[in-house]
């Protein structure tokens, strides 16, 4: 994946170490949602931070940090090899709490998913508790579709798995009979 992304709104660029500060200050905010949040230790970040850069250096899958017109870090967004979803990345974002409802989730989410398919990905997955509204929200409006959902609404540990799939592929899938969309999937692949 690319080191930058560009939308009409932000300005996407591949996190590292230099950012420790700015992605320590979301961590580390009451409103923080990755992980076990909010992340009391720089210690803390900084592992991510570095463990966001090997991953780009060995599988090619990138962690933005997104900025706004005035420069403003705003949030980031990426995708990693999760434990849920096999060879397939799961994408991720988390916005400020004062820049979030203003569609910069969506917008990242967006161009990072594309990217994810361009760099060869034909699916990119989003667990979402279905208690968080405004994600699943997102997911469904940048073209993710439920797949499953496990656990009670408002269970903490209750998720619910998205995919999005690339377009093309969809186009090559098998019309005729019913087919289990999983199954057409691993057919295309080994084809």
């Amino acid at each position: 994946m690319p080191r930058t992304l560009r939308t009409e709104r932000l300005g996407l660029r591949l996190l590292d170490p230099e950012d420790l500060d700015v992605v320590h200050i979301l961590f580390s905010s009451p409103g923080h949602t990755i992980g076990n949040g909010p992340v009391l230790e720089r210690a803390e970040t900084l592992a991510w931070l570095e463990r966001r850069q090997l991953r780009h250096r060995v599988n090619g899958l990138a962690w933005y940090g997104l900025r706004d017109r005035d420069g403003s870090f705003v949030g980031n967004c990426g995708v990693f090899l999760g434990d849920r979803c096999g060879d397939d990345p799961e994408i991720g974002y988390e916005i400020d709490v004062p820049q979030r409802r203003r569609g910069y989730a969506r917008e990242a989410a967006g161009i990072v998913t594309q990217a994810a398919h361009a760099a060869g990905h034909d699916q990119v997955w989003a667990t979402i508790r279905p208690a968080n509204l405004a994600s699943v929200l997102i997911a469904r409006a940048i073209g993710y579709s439920l797949v499953t959902a496990t656990g009670a609404a408002l269970a903490p540990q209750a998720i619910e798995a998205v995919e999005n799939v690339d377009r093309a592929l969809l186009a090559r899938l098998p019309s005729k009979g019913r087919r289990d969309f999983t199954t057409a999937l691993r057919e295309l692949r080994l084809a």
